[in-house]
């Protein structure tokens, strides 16, 4: 079957809402949805019969969609989605917004499409631990230090603090700085901006960060 085109400006949703009704199709043994998931590789030689639709995930569906439009897996897609549609400040929000609450695999894949992220703002030069980036913006607009920055978007709060410290997201060109075993969280920085970042005091134990007053 040759794989459908994406429009110029796909929609994310509207995909995703394709993959829940072809979902709902298969559990309801509908003859068509049960042959496009018999095209996913985990039911390869498997007649429509033998594929117990009750052990269909939500994820084998949006593979199945996924592959009808020409793309390995539903995170390639999406992917090709978000290059085609999300502005940069928007994929800036998204990136710290994944990378401070748990989904440092979509955080990386997103500086993996936008890698101009890494020397956004304050904030991204936090959240990757680049303390040298974080230091000469300060230098230069001291009030960033204590200033509200950025948008506050969806139902985010601003009492959440940014992790710092721990951060798994590290960009690939510091992997080699002489400061990357810092802790580039700047004593307390209030950041209630885009995430809705708190404040928070470095407590780590090799942090090099100086307190802000």
């Amino acid at each position: 079957m040759m794989p459908r085109e994406l429009p110029a400006r796909p929609n994310l949703e509207q995909l995703k809402k394709l993959a829940k009704s072809l979902l709902h199709a298969a559990q309801a043994r509908d003859g068509d949805a049960l042959r496009r998931f018999a095209a996913l590789p985990a039911f390869s030689g498997k007649s429509i019969d033998e594929i117990d639709a009750h052990d269909l995930a939500l994820h084998d569906a949006q593979s199945v969609i996924a592959r009808e439009h020409g793309f390995p897996s539903w995170a390639a897609l999406r992917e090709e989605v978000e290059a085609r549609t999300l502005s940069f400040a928007e994929a800036v929000d998204e990136f710290i917004r994944c990378a401070t609450g748990g989904a440092s695999g979509r955080a990386e894949r997103l500086l993996a499409l936008f890698s101009n992220i890494a020397s956004a703002n304050l904030y991204t030069a936090l959240v990757l631990g680049d303390t040298r980036a974080v230091d000469a913006r300060l230098r230069d607009h001291p009030a960033l230090a204590t200033q509200s920055g950025g948008r506050r978007t969806g139902s985010h709060s601003c009492t959440s603090a940014i992790p710092v410290c721990t951060s798994p997201c590290r960009h690939a060109s510091m992997a080699s700085s002489p400061s990357r075993s810092n802790c580039a969280c700047l004593g307390r920085i209030r950041m209630s901006s885009i995430t809705g970042i708190g404040t928070r005091s470095c407590r780590g134990p090799h942090c090099g960060a100086r307190s802000v007053p």
